[in-house]
């Protein structure tokens, strides 16, 4: 497996397993920010789904799922720090920290590949 493709891979993984850790360890007592930090690691599989046309493609969705990732996990990071104090927001808030960044690594290396596509 090519490097790049392996970075791909591996940033997107690490969103996911982040978005579950996020919302598995506040036990969903945030609504809002569990569904905001699920949203974010569903989003970078939406790209390989169109891509192997298991779902339609369409531009919006395509940027979504190239880009999607970082943003929704902010929002859900800002969103774990609103309202009342739950034991392991802490937690979950740092695990939506590192799902931004793998997301943000995500766009960055898959726009790369896409890049150099002819």
């Amino acid at each position: 497996m090519e490097l790049a493709a392996l970075a791909i891979l591996g940033t997107g993984a690490i969103a996911s397993t982040a978005a579950i850790i996020a919302t598995a360890i506040n036990k969903f007592r945030k609504v809002a920010a569990g569904s905001f930090a699920l949203a974010a690691g569903v989003v970078p599989w939406l790209f390989f789904a169109m891509w192997h046309n298991w779902i339609p493609s369409s531009t919006i969705l395509s940027t979504i799922s190239i880009f999607g990732s970082g943003p929704l996990f902010l929002v859900a990071f800002f969103l774990y720090g609103l309202g009342e104090r739950t034991p392991m927001r802490g937690v979950a808030a740092g695990a939506s920290l590192v799902g931004m960044f793998a997301g943000i690594g995500f766009s960055a290396f898959l726009g790369g590949q896409l890049a150099r596509m002819e």
